[in-house]
């Protein structure tokens, strides 16, 4: 998402909506989609080769030196949380501006 490390820890959700929606305000939705199209690929090769095993293990498992909390849950509530799970909460205002 290309922020700095303060507001990607301390920036409330509609601060960091609001970055992000000023970065990409001007880009086609043709190049959204494209961009859009590439991340789930890339998504899917970074998930490739992770087991079920390697799906349970906690967030801090792959980020030990970040700092935020970390209840432990398995890092696939992370990923489903901000991937599809978290499409709901976008669509509304996505389909809003979409032609």
């Amino acid at each position: 998402m290309h922020l700095d490390a303060d507001t990607y820890f301390n920036g409330d959700a509609d601060a960091v909506n609001a970055i992000i929606y000023q970065r990409n305000a001007d880009r086609s939705l043709a190049k959204v989609r494209t961009d859009f199209a590439q991340g789930q690929r890339d998504l899917l090769d970074a998930l490739a080769p992770l087991t079920d095993a390697d799906l349970l293990k906690a967030y801090s498992h792959y980020q030990p030196d970040e700092p935020g909390e970390d209840g432990g849950e398995p890092i696939v509530n992370w990923i489903v949380g901000n991937t599809y799970g978290h499409y709901a909460e976008h669509r509304a205002w996505i389909e809003a501006l979409a032609p």
